[in-house]
């Protein structure tokens, strides 16, 4: 028994570890509609987070593959942006990929 009168044991936990594989973010995109467009996931790798910035102010987050149709409100030139995360750091700029792609709509 230890100082407290207690027994106790130590006990060796594995936890998982960060994967290392390299992840790269991307999508294809297809008008779908007048103002409609369809986004599909082009990723690879071990991808925690997706998330997937429109360029007119509306977002989507997904945590595994994903298929995303968008309607754009007006006309214009929109810049999509894709961040996709993994689980080695999850902070801006390390361990993440970004993927950007201009959308004219008419």
């Amino acid at each position: 028994s230890n100082s407290m009168g207690t027994d106790s044991t130590e006990q060796e936990v594995d936890l998982p570890v960060p994967s290392e594989e390299p992840i790269s973010a991307g999508f294809t995109v297809t008008k779908s509609g007048l103002r409609t467009y369809k986004f599909e996931n082009d990723s690879s790798g071990p991808v925690l987070l997706y998330i997937l910035d429109m360029g007119d102010g509306s977002y989507y987050e997904f945590t595994e593959d994903w298929k995303q149709y968008h309607t754009f409100k007006r006309a214009g030139n929109y810049l999509v942006t894709l961040t996709a995360l993994n689980d080695v750091n999850k902070e801006p700029l390390e361990g993440e990929e970004i993927f950007t792609k201009r959308i004219y709509v008419l």
